[in-house]
């Protein structure tokens, strides 16, 4: 996972960058980055300002952002990049939160990675592969258990005639477990339901 994320996260932060604007009379025109690229919040290289919400994007699905300012063109000149697990979103409210602070929506620049028709926040691929893992954990547990028992499945042993001492139902029940996991025909006298 750390090699698939630096990979991918390091090949899109090194890629060129250009800003373009569209003219009055509707040509496209090449303009010097936007000062929200081209000078990070808190500094650094702009590389490592777009890498952060790549990495945030593929561990946990979402990269968030917090607005710093505003151009006169009405577009973010400055975003400082939030831990994911800084952020929350209540979705009965439409409400976004940073460390349980509500924020408004016009401060934080959500950008979800993959997402599901209807929903806001997007997939985090690390817990989809932990809920597929362990699915196929389970799967292959219950395969084991079910060849442990020689393919019967769990059962339930009743006497109808007698009230069995605890010692005497553990007895009955060690006996009887023995002989279906050996796979052999288990004989008992009346009075017994499985």
């Amino acid at each position: 996972v750390f090699a698939c994320v630096k990979l991918i996260s390091e090949s899109v932060a090194t890629l060129p960058l250009h800003a373009y604007t569209r003219r009055s009379d509707g040509t496209r025109g090449r303009i010097s980055l936007p000062s929200s690229i081209a000078s990070p919040v808190g500094g650094g290289f702009t590389t490592a300002w777009i890498q952060r919400p790549i990495v945030s994007m593929l561990l946990h699905g979402n990269a968030y952002g917090l607005v710093t300012g505003w151009t006169s063109q009405g577009w973010p000149s400055g975003v400082a990049w939030l831990p994911p697990t800084q952020v929350s979103y209540e979705s009965d409210a439409k409400q976004w939160r940073v460390k349980g602070i509500p924020v408004t929506p016009e401060s934080l620049l959500h950008i979800p990675g993959l997402t599901q028709p209807g929903s806001v926040l997007g997939v985090s691929p690390v817990s989809a592969l932990a809920m597929t893992f362990d699915a196929g954990w389970a799967a292959q547990s219950a395969t084991r258990q079910w060849s442990r028992n020689n393919a019967v499945p769990s059962f339930r042993a009743k006497n109808t005639a007698l009230t069995l001492t605890p010692e005497a139902a553990d007895a009955a029940a060690s006996r009887l477990r023995a002989k279906v996991r050996n796979g052999e025909p288990l004989v008992t006298g009346k009075h017994w339901d499985l």
